[in-house]
């Protein structure tokens, strides 16, 4: 299970802009195994940005069985959390 943080923690280390970035950049599905975590039931989507020193990547969680049959563009986008790496 991914340890995310925060939109703060993340600005803290590495700034505004590259959150920003990370956050204005389209998702693309996780395409990792939520079942038996605590994501069961959930499909994640991520979008990153980085630069020469970190990666941040912003998490997204969509209820597979209430968006299965909804377009992306009409999913309501609310970030779970952040992950920043060193690069």
């Amino acid at each position: 299970m991914r340890n995310l943080i925060t939109r703060e923690e993340a600005v803290k280390m590495v700034g505004e802009e590259l959150v920003n970035t990370a956050e204005q950049t389209n998702c693309d599905n996780a395409c990792f195994v939520t079942d038996g975590t605590a994501w069961a039931g959930y499909d994640a989507y991520t979008a990153t940005a980085d630069n020469d020193d970190y990666r941040v990547t912003v998490y997204y969680l969509q209820d597979a069985e209430e968006t299965k049959d909804i377009p992306l563009d009409d999913m309501s986008w609310e970030i779970e959390g952040y992950e920043v790496e060193e690069v």
